[in-house]
């Protein structure tokens, strides 16, 4: 049994958008609550905006959200703080602007709105997060990378999980299979977490470097499932059981008998197409 404690805890409103660090995070069955719950819908190419077409949309991961509603439906739900430090506040103002920074039409749209029904997560459905519920790294993770790249700036940022935790001997291989036990909240790590493009680019004040992604994959290059040999860094994970997670709680790691949560089975179903 490991026990390792919370350092920082991130949201990321609006997908692709770079996120807040919070204090707690409430994890809910379907994941982060306030998590990737907007998402920028381009209106020409009928398609969800993602920074991993860096050309069209990288620009997204220089933008910073806030949430500051409770609720998708009040215009005022997320403030966002553009590249070159101008506010806005509201779905209409931000779809605006963001449409200006992008040089292209796009709006900001919930993921109950009916044109987002095709870009919503396969485990975690009320959310445009990329495939999992949750997603978590540790310091041990950026430490290895750090080691193997010391030119690098590896900052957790970079890899936008929702939680980082602490242990200078946490690896990712430690987690698979455990179940991430807190105060209230259960985990159940699933996979490890396949990395692109998105963590070279530039983002709040970190530089752009195609050599951190390099790095990645001479240190953790591994079989994913369905999705082949890819470079990783920290694992997704499935969630047990909803509750609150805040910074410094203590997290427990039980190995356990493999679960089939919602990110096992969507992972079942995709092999048995393939």
């Amino acid at each position: 049994m490991t026990v390792t404690t919370v350092r920082t805890l991130w949201r990321y409103p609006v997908k692709s958008m770079g996120g807040e660090e919070v204090s707690e995070l409430e994890i809910g069955r379907s994941g982060v609550v306030g998590d990737r719950v907007f998402g920028v819908f381009d209106v020409g190419e009928r398609r969800l905006a993602s920074a991993k077409r860096a050309r069209q949309y990288g620009k997204l991961l220089e933008c910073r959200v806030r949430l500051v509603g409770s609720t998708e439906s009040d215009d005022s739900t997320i403030e966002v703080t553009f590249p070159d430090g101008s506010v806005e506040c509201g779905i209409e103002k931000v779809s605006r602007r963001t449409s200006e920074l992008l040089g292209r039409e796009v709006r900001i749209v919930a993921s109950g709105d009916p044109v987002a029904q095709d870009f919503l997560a396969m485990a975690a459905s009320s959310t445009f997060a990329d495939l999992a519920p949750v997603h978590v790294l540790s310091t041990g993770i950026l430490g290895r990378m750090a080691a193997a790249y010391p030119g690098g700036v590896w900052d957790a940022r970079r890899f936008r999980p929702n939680l980082l935790l602490d242990g200078a001997d946490l690896e990712t291989d430690d987690m698979l299979g455990c179940d991430l036990v807190s105060t209230s909240a259960v985990l159940h790590a699933v996979m490890p977490t396949p990395r692109c493009v998105m963590t070279t680019l530039a983002q709040d004040q970190l530089p752009h470097d195609a050599d951190i992604l390099r790095a990645v994959a001479g240190v953790d290059r591994r079989v994913v499932p369905v999705l082949g040999e890819k470079p990783c860094a920290g694992v997704y994970a499935d969630v047990v059981q909803g509750g609150i997670v805040r910074r410094g709680d203590s997290v427990r790691l039980d190995r356990v008998t493999a679960r089939h949560g919602a990110l096992a089975s969507v992972l079942q179903t995709l092999e048995q197409r393939g």
